[in-house]
């Protein structure tokens, strides 16, 4: 199995609960932010805020279609996501 490291950055001029509220809603929140240039699908098979989501998702990845099952946990509730 490959795996992957991604990790993004960026000031965003909200308060971090709002912007947490987002990211952690698998359901419309994170969906919404997602490039839909590369994230194609995303569908939430259980769970669905914070700890405990598990998603599929379809990416295009240099012109390739990539489907991945990601499993969401919470190591610090209301600060930090893992998938």
């Amino acid at each position: 199995m490959n795996s992957y490291q991604v990790q993004e950055s960026e000031v965003i001029n909200s308060p971090p609960a709002q912007v947490y509220a987002i990211i952690s809603d698998y359901h419309e929140g994170h969906p919404a932010i997602l490039p839909s240039r590369y994230f194609t699908e995303m569908a939430v098979t259980a769970g669905g805020r914070g700890e405990g989501p598990v998603t599929t998702v379809a990416m295009n990845v240099f012109s390739a279609k990539i489907l991945y099952e990601l499993n969401v946990t919470e190591p610090e509730p209301g600060r930090v996501l893992v998938e």
